[in-house]
């Protein structure tokens, strides 16, 4: 529904922009100056359309406020940007609404072509207020084109402190390169709520976006309908969550593709895939809470997921993908990477290539399959006995071969059933079991049924047999704990 929505609110802005191209007596805008440089600069009408918005310079005071009671008797204004939208002065400010202590207000600014904002310049929806009776404030930005933020500066929802923000951005494509940032809004003591519907987000070397800062008045939530790319260098400060198909409040939600190509990311940021495409390359990303449902995840990297779900999609690994908290797959992990199972629980039928390395927590592995190998130096495993040993020794039936004692004439050997001559056979690890598994530590815990106790200590001195003297240089520091259940 996001995502349609989005498509929407786009088209009735290039439909309105549509209908503003057939006005050809706009000018550009320039500042100004107003006599104090502790002035802001206000429009004159309450709908104001020009060609292109040119902000490249000084003019005596830095501050711009579009919709403001504080500053002018225009409460509710609209500016219209036919072409591109330039900010490159470094200490602009542009400010689309702030209320007074008592009074509405509301700004929306419609830019058909590209905005630049460059060079330290700040682009803000909505101000706050410090003290007041908690008016409500209402800011829409409308980029059709593409919006350039860098060099240091700032494209932001808004702050509030005590009263009610209401923000809406809509903007095609979102570019954030080098030191600049793009940022949602803070409110750490009154309400805010920003909805952000963008169709491609990329953020380049040194650029930075904040989705969710956790502050508590703050609600959230950005649709992106197709792509966000996080390219080597850039940071995402997100302390909610990222759902890839589906819009969810206080989320970052996108339509087909994320990208984080050695990106810094909030650690512990709640992770969740419905469908599209998830590729990771680089080091150190630490998710919480992922599930996926479907669609496709592309680990070339280094990724930890603090508890995890994965019921469906494909899910390829092919960098170092690590476990802890509670999780469970219940599919086969692709890809020829490592898998590090270090903390909690964490229950799967088996794996089918790469490498396993159960470090702590409890492992549940079903089974052992031979393309893979698992090395065991901490915590515990649980698997099939079948698993380890391919014999659980028996105790057998014979024939008895019997004579009379005492005959008093030869007597032919007579086999008889009447009795039985019990034998034991003595179980055994499984022949190649060393190829694939190594254990270092830890304790083994094995699904079986009963056992005797001949069982039991023949078993034992089998596998320390097995891997103390055939292999005590593959295994030089084994202490593994049995523990049949």
């Amino acid at each position: 529904v996001g995502f349609k929505h989005s498509k929407l609110a786009l088209n009735i802005v290039a439909c309105f922009f549509s209908l503003l191209s057939v006005n050809s007596l706009a000018a550009d805008w320039y500042p100004w100056y107003t006599g104090s440089v502790r002035q802001w600069m206000t429009v004159s009408t309450a709908n104001s359309t020009y060609d292109n918005f040119y902000w490249t310079s000084g003019s005596g005071t830095n501050n711009f406020i579009l919709g403001g009671p504080a500053y002018s008797n225009i409460t509710n204004a609209t500016m219209n940007i036919l072409g591109d939208f330039n900010m490159t002065f470094g200490s602009a400010y542009f400010l689309l609404a702030e209320a007074n202590d008592k009074t509405y207000s509301k700004g929306t600014l419609n830019i058909k072509g590209n905005a630049y904002i460059q060079n330290g310049a700040s682009l803000y929806g909505a101000g706050s207020v410090d003290k007041g009776q908690n008016p409500t404030t209402e800011a829409v930005l409308n980029i059709q084109g593409t919006a350039y933020v860098n060099n240091g500066s700032y494209l932001v929802g808004g702050g509030s402190n005590q009263n009610n923000h209401n923000v809406q951005f809509l903007i095609n494509k979102l570019v954030i390169g080098d030191q600049g940032i793009f940022k949602t809004g803070n409110s750490p003591n009154g309400h805010m709520t920003f909805s952000g519907q963008f169709n491609d987000i990329t953020v380049e070397n040194g650029g930075q976006f904040i989705a969710h800062n956790d502050s508590k008045g703050l609600t959230s939530t950005v649709v992106i309908k197709k792509t966000l790319i996080f390219e080597p260098g850039s940071t995402l400060e997100n302390y909610k969550g990222l759902v890839i198909g589906s819009s969810r409040e206080n989320f970052v939600a996108v339509g087909n593709t994320v990208t984080f190509d050695h990106a810094t990311v909030t650690e512990n940021m709640t992770l969740a895939q419905e469908q599209g495409t998830i590729n990771v390359t680089g080091n150190d990303y630490v998710f919480a809470d992922f599930s996926q449902t479907g669609g496709v995840f592309n680990n070339n990297g280094d990724v930890t997921f603090n508890g995890a779900s994965l019921d469906a999609g494909q899910f390829i690994n092919t960098g170092s993908l690590s476990f802890t908290g509670d999780s469970t797959v219940n599919k086969v992990i692709e890809g020829n990477g490592a898998i590090n199972i270090i903390g909690g629980t964490f229950v799967t039928d088996h794996f089918e290539n790469g490498s396993v390395s159960i470090q702590d927590g409890v492992a549940t592995i079903n089974q052992l399959t031979e393309t893979v190998h698992h090395t065991m130096i901490g915590g515990e495993l649980h698997t099939n006995v079948d698993e380890i040993f391919g014999s659980l020794g028996v105790m057998g039936n014979g024939e008895l071969n019997v004579i009379t004692l005492g005959a008093t004439m030869p007597e032919d050997i007579r086999t008889t059933m009447t009795e039985f001559f019990k034998k034991y056979i003595p179980g055994f690890v499984k022949e190649n079991l060393d190829q694939y598994a190594t254990f270092n530590g830890g304790k083994i815990v094995l699904k079986v049924g009963s056992l005797t106790e001949t069982q039991v200590a023949d078993l034992t001195t089998a596998f320390k047999e097995t891997f103390f003297i055939r292999f005590p240089k593959a295994f030089p520091q084994l202490s593994v704990l049995w523990l049949w259940a």
